[in-house]
């Protein structure tokens, strides 16, 4: 088939006809349009990933309560900017050579691919990996205000005190994040950061005040999060800035306080948390651990075992299962006929408990994150989302197909599938880091709806919302 050019003039005149946007992307994701390089290509998918993103945003009500269905939505309309924008960053982070030196198209493309993409992944509460892409703009342009403007903004849905507790630390560094912002150069949300601005410097004055009257508002303006040492090669380091840490303080930065793994026992302790909800996750987080020091031994060692990688590989791979029994066990799910063989990631959304409440039913922002988690990379039913998969998400999954269940080798003359062996150790990074995002999208969930249980009938209203707005 001759492969045809973009009509960029007609998008831009037809770009709030949704109909014509999705045609659109039909047309690229079947390889209709011709490119002349890369940069062109990453151009066409953040202006359409922009298009969308306005359309949807244009046609929702920011009502409270139309917001709060707008973040617990399990349609996959939104998921047209996400795929636009990650399939540009797949490019560009592929072609390094000839697009990262690139200074215009960087300022004027990748770090705002990154910060839409940001903000959609923020709006509906995975803070996790919004965080990520919010920091990878930031290793573009430190000081681009749009970039920290947002990243503050999703800090203060984030979680770092689950499992961490010197609270002035964190207010210090939102604070000056809030700060860093040139409102000067700002293209949209002066009033929203300004106002972020103002509350946090207003707070600080109060807290200064205080200390200087002689009271205690457990602050003290010296508490700064200190950064790791670059230079000190070590397991806790490599863990810090690979982001592997069971902790939300280490989404933030590479920091020395993010050194540690949240204790299950001294959470749980303080919430009412069934035992075998408590003994799963405990048994995942120790098995987590186990794994991400066998991969830094592995990657670390001078002769790479690939074929032990490719276990390690598979093993992370098994949390879906995992995170899918989880579910079942804690939510008291009911599956067809009792058979507990019909678990798995994809089937629990449909169970129902004995008051005939599906998982959806329940408004938890972390549930959700493992709702779309388990779309992206596990989902092989839904035949439309599979065309919107993340472009990263069929390749683990077909690694994952041929490690477990098929054969291949890491000879490329061979002919069977082949892995490269180099690309097996990104890869199994890439996974260890979603399975952290799910370990910790556990302990979010279990912590969210200690909150919402009704202290006297002991009971979830399934109806309620807890939505972690301004932390100070």
């Amino acid at each position: 088939m001759e492969k045809i050019q973009v009509n960029y003039e007609e998008i831009y005149n037809r770009s709030d006809e949704i109909e014509f946007l999705k045609m659109q992307f039909e047309q690229y994701k079947k390889e209709v349009y011709f490119f002349n390089n890369s940069a062109e290509e990453v151009v066409f998918l953040y202006n359409l990933g922009l298009f969308f993103s306005e359309h949807y945003k244009k046609n929702i009500d920011l009502k409270q309560e139309m917001y709060i269905q707008y973040i617990f939505r399990n349609a996959n309309d939104f998921y047209f900017s996400v795929y636009c924008y990650l399939q540009g960053i797949k490019i560009f982070e592929n072609n390094l050579d000839s697009l990262g030196h690139d200074e215009s198209f960087i300022n004027e493309i990748m770090k705002r691919c990154y910060v839409n993409l940001g903000n959609e992944l923020s709006n509906h509460y995975r803070t996790i990996d919004a965080l990520h892409y919010f920091n990878k703009a930031l290793l573009l342009d430190y000081n681009f205000s749009m970039a920290r403007g947002n990243r503050a903004f999703c800090l203060e849905k984030h979680s770092p005190f689950i499992g961490y507790n010197e609270q002035d630390k964190v207010f210090n560094y939102i604070h000056d994040e809030y700060w860093a912002i040139d409102i000067s150069n700002l293209e949209n949300g002066e009033r929203l950061f300004l106002t972020s601005m103002l509350r946090y410097d207003t707070l600080k004055k109060s807290y200064l005040a205080s200390l200087a009257q002689g009271k205690d508002p457990q602050y003290s303006p010296s508490n700064l999060l200190s950064s790791i040492d670059d230079n000190e090669e070590s397991y806790e380091n490599w863990s810090v800035k690979n982001i592997l840490y069971l902790n939300f303080l280490n989404d933030y930065w590479s920091f020395e306080e993010a050194k540690f793994d949240i204790n299950i026992d001294d959470f749980c302790s303080e919430k009412k948390i069934p035992e075998t909800s408590k003994e799963i996750i405990n048994n995942m987080i120790n098995n987590f651990i186990s794994l991400r020091e066998d991969l830094y031994k592995n990657i670390n060692d001078e002769d790479v075992d690939y074929y032990r990688l490719a276990n390690i590989f598979c093993s992370l791979f098994s949390f879906f299962d995992k995170v899918s029994f989880f579910l079942y066990k804690h939510f008291a799910l009911i599956p067809p006929n009792n058979n507990e063989r019909r678990v798995n990631m994809n089937s629990i959304w449909n169970f129902k408990n004995s008051e005939g409440h599906k998982l959806l039913d329940y408004k938890n922002t972390f549930l959700f994150n493992l709702f779309w988690m388990r779309k992206e990379y596990r989902d092989e039913n839904d035949l439309e989302l599979r065309n919107l998969l993340l472009p990263d998400a069929q390749e683990l999954s077909d690694y994952r197909n041929y490690l477990e269940h098929k054969a291949f080798s890491f000879n490329a003359n061979s002919e069977l599938y082949f892995i490269d062996p180099r690309l097996l150790e990104s890869k199994t990074l890439r996974l260890m880091q979603l399975v952290r995002n799910m370990t910790l999208s556990i302990i979010g969930l279990l912590d969210i709806d200690s909150k919402l249980i009704d202290k006297k009938s002991g009971k979830r209203d399934v109806n309620l919302t807890y939505l972690n707005y301004q932390l100070f």
